[in-house]
């Protein structure tokens, strides 16, 4: 197959690769048409409760109500959370639903069996419209539980009544139509989605970036198979990369909810305190709250994270009464702690922040997209650092470069942390620039200046965040691989080294000594469930993140081959895995993934051994590249061990291999490559069309998991 694509002349293989394309393209439509045209009962409104815990317990005969509850034109199903039932089986229905006059909905009886976590309770006809209601919910039989908040922070009138007492708590309420599809709902979904962000986007902004982000892909691969591609100055491709990440990055800034993003709360509050109170303090506990970022995480934040059926508010009367307290809670913002659990950072991207925070004025929500329109600009530097390693690398075959910069300007997770309030976008960004930085110096040779790029930008990236620690065994296996390139004396090279040490250095103690360890701040472990520092026991840690635990050894994650925690943070969270871990595929979609990494590893291990004889062209950047991976996987094993053993719990997520994209988008681009230059081409494409459907179908999940 392989030799009959390389066998066919240029513009067959652009039909060839065009045909796939296509095929692709008409797949994923296909999917998309499916499950937008699939008929369910869709999730019209719910009272924003996750069901965390029991809230009330029902007797037989007890006169339990919820007053003025607002429920959703349309409602044909109310869906009740519970817990711990009782056994024995129930009989649950709605005795009466009001609205003023007495309109006399009920549900008709409904048996619950023991052991359920829901109760469903259709109605005799749907709701007819809108608006504030109260009914009361029967029961006959045993004892049940109903679930939801019992202890909140929201400024809430009790709506739940208990004969007729009111009861400060919220249950867990759920009100669906009746079965119809998502598509007949769209309309609906943007509108909610338009809610809680800044004044321009409406409906019609998401349609905007749906067609900019489809077209920016077309374009781009329309580019790849045109016959003058060859000889397209390197500027040209850079502009297409970095128009490419600057859409795929604003339709994420938007789709994203505010604070949604993994700890974007906390680097908010750093840079408003920054600009407001002074450096954040290092102690705990954390919050570095204002009253307007109290209020804004009451609403649309807490209760929502982690919990997928729990959505943000859906109404236009819910963000306006949201806006109007914004204004009232202004005059309290010197109410503040200054504490948040990001002050262990340096300050640099925080100061950085201050600008886009600042043209944001006194709306918090102007003022968070405005500094995730500064990281998506640092997204789109390290796409182009990418295009530019990788031409380092090889100027030929044409496509090698712009398929690496095109693939990082796609990659999902990438781009969700890369517009977001978050370091990670500048920690990013600068580990594309350090991999270009060390690539010059393997190529080109040692020389003073590149060395400082590489000291300088390795020493900034560790000041804005230590996990660059990780990348220091790589980065001396690329000088030691330098200094026998050259050929010169040890002293030499490293009289040229000495100054690059230095700065790094030099970057790091200033940091130090000025704010710290740059850590993040950790609450004290209880002595509780505390283990010792072992190296037997870092080993078997080490062991299970990639292998099932043998049976000697202590448990630490209960996990099959095919459900390692590699597996969830090298392929899931790397690729897939959005805003606090609680946004993803299927888990099969990542094992297939993972498999099929696994299998290329392989291809391209045996066709490496069959280029031996030409060792020397390649193995310098592939020793660096797998030395890379190697010591910030250790890096990151070592961390997530010693944070078990002393407070039982891990904080490792793909993310924080994002640095090394450009590295992950250069072996996609050599796997292509693997088959030769002219059938490469055509995977290279398929490969850039993959991810940029990949990217598409990640914008729909995340709107999907808030606003359906």
């Amino acid at each position: 197959m392989i030799e009959r694509l390389n066998s066919l002349s240029d513009r067959a293989l652009r039909g060839v690769a065009a045909a796939i394309v296509v095929l692709m393209f008409l797949a994923v439509g296909l999917v998309a048409v499916k499950k937008l045209g699939s008929v369910h009962p869709l999730l019209l409104g719910s009272t924003s409760v996750p069901p965390a815990a029991p809230v009330t317990t029902l007797e037989p005969g007890d006169d339990v109500c919820i007053v003025d509850q607002y429920v959703p034109e349309g409602t044909a199903t109310v869906k009740f959370a519970s817990r711990d039932w009782r056994d024995g089986n129930s009989v649950v229905r709605l005795k009466s639903f009001e609205a003023g006059e007495r309109e006399g909905l009920e549900s008709p009886p409904v048996e619950i069996p023991g052991a359920t976590g829901r109760i469903d309770l259709p109605l005799a006809s749907p709701v007819a419209s809108d608006g504030p209601r109260s009914f009361c919910v029967e029961l006959t039989g045993t004892a049940i539980e109903l679930a939801g908040l019992a202890e909140h922070d929201r400024d809430v009138s009790s709506k739940l009544l208990i004969d007729g007492k009111a009861v400060e708590r919220e249950p867990a309420i759920g009100f669906y139509s009746a079965p119809r599809s998502v598509r007949s709902e769209l309309g609906d979904v943007l509108r909610r989605a338009s809610y809680f962000r800044p004044g321009w986007v409406g409906p019609g902004a998401y349609v905007a970036l749906l067609l900019l982000v489809i077209v920016a892909l077309l374009a781009a691969l329309t580019l790849l198979l045109r016959a003058g591609a060859p000889n397209l100055a390197a500027r040209h491709w850079m502009l297409v990369i970095a128009l490419v990440t600057l859409v795929n990055g604003l339709a994420w800034s938007v789709v994203t909810p505010p604070f949604h993003a993994p700890d974007e709360q906390e680097h908010f509050s750093y840079i408003d305190t920054l600009v407001n109170r002074g450096l954040p303090q290092d102690t705990a506990p954390p919050g570095a709250y204002t009253p307007r970022m109290q209020d804004i995480l009451a609403t649309e934040w807490r209760g929502i994270v982690l919990n997928q059926d729990v959505k943000p508010p859906w109404r236009a009367e819910e963000d306006r009464k949201f806006r109007e307290r914004q204004k009232e809670l202004l005059a309290y913002d010197d109410e503040a702690s200054s504490v948040t659990s990001a002050a262990g950072y340096s300050p640099v991207y925080y100061a950085i922040a201050a600008v886009p925070y600042k043209l944001g004025g006194d709306d918090y929500i102007l003022s968070q997209w405005l500094i995730r329109l500064l990281s998506v600009l640092m997204t789109i530097g390290g796409a182009l650092f990418a295009f530019a390693t990788a031409r380092e690398l090889r100027a030929n075959p044409w496509w090698f470069a712009p398929v690496t910069g095109l693939i990082v300007g796609s990659l999902p997770m990438f781009l969700h942390i890369g517009a977001a309030v978050h370091p990670d976008a500048l920690v990013n960004m600068l580990g594309c620039a350090l991999i270009y930085s060390v690539t010059l110096v393997l190529k080109r040779g040692l020389t003073r200046r590149r060395a400082l790029a590489v000291g300088g930008i390795f020493g900034l990236m560790f000041v804005v965040k230590p996990v660059a620690a990780g990348l220091l065994p790589a980065l001396l296996v690329a000088v030691w691989f330098a200094l026998r390139r050259d050929g010169r004396p040890a002293r030499a090279g490293l009289l040229d080294l000495a100054p690059a040490a230095g700065l790094a250095f030099a970057l790091v103690a200033v940091n130090f000594v000025l704010f710290g360890s740059g850590s993040e701040a950790v609450s004290d472990a209880t002595g509780e469930g505390q283990m010792s520092f072992s190296l037997t026991g870092l080993a078997s840690y080490a062991w299970q993140w990639f292998l099932p635990a043998l049976d000697f050894q202590f448990h630490w994650f209960d996990a099959g081959l095919l459900t390692t925690p590699a597996i969830g943070v090298i392929v899931q969270g790397f690729v897939a895995n959005f805003n606090h871990l609680d946004t993803q595929f299927e888990f099969r979609y990542y094992q297939a993934l993972a498999v099929a990494l696994a299998l290329s590893a392989v291809a391209m291990t045996a066709k490496l051994w069959r280029m031996r004889e030409s060792a020397a062209q390649w193995w310098p950047f592939t020793a660096f590249a797998l030395t890379a991976v190697i010591g910030l996987t250790g890096f990151l094993i070592l961390s997530a061990y010693l944070l078990a053993i002393s407070t039982n719990s891990w904080l490792i997520q793909g993310r924080y291999y994002l640095p090394l994209a450009s590295l992950a988008a250069i072996y996609v681009a050599a796997l292509a490559l693997s088959i030769g230059r002219r059938a490469g081409h055509v995977a290279a494409v398929v490969f850039v069309c993959g991810f940029g459907l990949l990217n598409l179908a990640s914008l729909g999940l995340s709107l999907s998991r808030f606003y359906v």
